[in-house]
């Protein structure tokens, strides 16, 4: 099936009004997102640091990795600039909260 096939279907499955209000900007969800996950990250070293056990250890695991997961969910928005209508801030915001405890930065990731 050639592109131009897809076509007829495209109108179908989003109208130009909702394509428009889905690419739209909304940095209120990506901070809020970010934060939840920072949380329960924190949280889940908390608990290992003050309750140290092999069953906690491995509970938290797999919450921990999910919620990273996430973050780099976010990041990946980042890195394409989706996050604010701001590039500068976009990349302040993706650079501090989401690839620094990596060690790494928008600037290198895109050319990636």
């Amino acid at each position: 099936m050639s592109f131009q096939s897809y076509q007829p279907l495209r109108s179908q499955i989003l109208s130009n009004e909702e394509l428009k209000r889905l690419n739209e900007p909304k940095p209120i969800i990506a901070i809020r997102d970010t934060l939840i996950s920072w949380l329960i990250i924190l949280a889940c070293w908390g608990l290992v640091a003050n309750f140290t056990n092999w069953f906690l250890v491995l509970l938290v695991i797999p919450i921990i990795g999910t919620q990273y997961y996430s973050l780099q969910v976010i990041g990946h928005d980042g890195l394409h600039r989706r996050l604010f209508k701001s590039n500068k801030t976009n990349d302040l915001f993706t650079n501090c909260f989401i690839f620094a405890p990596i060690f790494a930065i928008n600037r290198l990731n895109r050319i990636n």
